[in-house]
């Protein structure tokens, strides 16, 4: 059974310990501190939002966008993990004579986000301001981890959960000026946050079987943070994004675990607090109109690693990066998307380089009188060597995730 204090360093850097083994699995720190700014559409064009938000869906990432579209609207996006993992090759599982291994994110349906856009018209003035509000998870993860190995004539089994997430209350504001220059703010107020571990261990031998049940989580608290955004008509053909997440930090606190050892139950607190300081984190990005129907875009982002920190002292030693994306968009009657990304992860290989996550997308929009859909498909992958008792074993990243949006325009505004 997993120790209370390796289920504490678990939950924190989603440290896997199985038994005869450590496996290292980078999750629940992604939870915090690498949010997902877009939705459907900009996962389709290589994960780019800067210069792609337009109406509603920018109070996710860039809230400028906001005062792109005139016209009120509602959104819902959603998001279906459909493939998942992020361990060390099976070869590695059968030298530790582990059978039966997987891990991988579970497949299931995660609402993303609600948001309602509309003008809001202030008398004695001819600015345009558009505001919105919305729920957003911005931050989530499920990961699910099975094995089944004999030691000492002795069948285990073995399934461990982790699960984590940050709801977010959001508000955004955004006006024109000049016809060509965009600018907004949003302020996001994080809420009912927590942190999920289990973990169920069978023994089987020939005379007894037993089953350990055991489950640990943990409040989040905090991280509000503001998130200011700028988009500009340089030209009719180029067109400049820009978004600025500002620094926060959240508490993780009111531990409880409670386990169930065949049919006996203890349980128990933990009074630590863990304390997680995030830097801010900008974008910038570029479009070109290549002619009326094709565009072209590519985004920068911080990827500042080495400036995060867990109870005043740096989460990594991995040295902070870029995130680079690419994409295209094709429009006429329906809008297609395609796109690459790579990005730093907080990750090193054996030879204590830094690991880059690629990724794929490719993405349509269809237009149906007052409503509009949007699909965005992202497939991530790497595969590097990393040391484990002292050789090096081959690890794998695969992710393939499909975002939807539905957006409904209707014709309303605030007045004052």
């Amino acid at each position: 059974m997993i120790k209370k204090e390796l289920i504490i360093m678990f939950i924190l850097i989603n440290l896997c310990f199985i038994r005869t083994s450590k496996s290292q699995h980078f999750d629940v720190d992604n939870l915090i501190t690498f949010p997902n700014f877009g939705d459907a559409s900009s996962s389709g064009l290589g994960g780019i939002f800067t210069i792609i938000n337009k109406g509603a869906e920018a109070l996710n990432g860039n809230p400028a966008g906001l005062a792109r579209s005139h016209t009120a609207q509602i959104i819902a996006t959603t998001r279906l993990t459909i493939l998942g993992t992020n361990d060390f090759d099976e070869a590695y599982y059968n030298s530790k004579d582990i059978q039966n291994f997987s891990s991988g994110l579970k497949l299931y349906p995660k609402l993303l986000n609600i948001i309602c856009s509309a003008p809001i018209k202030i008398s004695n003035t001819d600015i345009p301001f558009i505001g919105a509000i919305g729920y957003r998870s911005i931050y989530d993860i499920s990961y699910k981890y099975n094995s089944n190995y004999n030691k000492n004539n002795i069948k285990l089994e073995n399934t461990e959960e982790v699960q984590g997430y940050l709801n977010t209350l959001s508000l955004g504001i955004a006006t024109k000026l000049k016809k060509k220059y965009y600018f907004g703010l949003s302020i996001n107020f994080p809420f009912l946050n927590k942190y999920n571990y289990q973990n169920e261990e069978r023994s089987i031998s020939e005379n007894l079987s037993t089953l350990d049940k055991e489950k640990t989580t943990w409040d989040l608290e905090g991280g509000t943070f503001m998130q200011l955004g700028f988009i500009g008509e340089i030209s009719k053909k180029i067109m400049i994004g820009l978004n600025f997440m500002t620094d926060h930090s959240y508490k993780l606190r009111n531990g409880k675990w409670i386990k169930n050892s065949d049919g006996n139950i203890y349980s128990g607190n933990f009074t630590k607090i863990t304390k997680y300081s995030i830097p801010s984190i900008y974008t910038l990005g570029i479009s070109y109109k290549i002619n009326p129907n094709l565009i072209f875009a590519t985004e920068i982002q911080n990827a500042p690693w080495e400036d995060i920190e867990k109870n005043g002292i740096s989460l990594t030693s991995v040295e902070s990066g870029k995130c680079y994306r690419f994409g295209v968009e094709y429009s006429k009657n329906y809008t297609f998307r395609s796109g690459f990304q790579i990005q730093r992860l907080p990750l090193l290989d054996s030879n204590l380089d830094p690991v880059n996550l690629k990724s794929f997308t490719f993405g349509v929009n269809i237009p149906a009188g007052n409503f509009n859909f949007d699909i965005g498909s992202i497939y991530k992958f790497t595969t590097f060597d990393k040391k484990m008792d002292n050789q090096n074993w081959e690890y794998k990243i695969r992710e393939w995730t499909i975002y939807t949006t539905i957006r409904y325009y209707f014709d309303y505004s605030l007045r004052f």
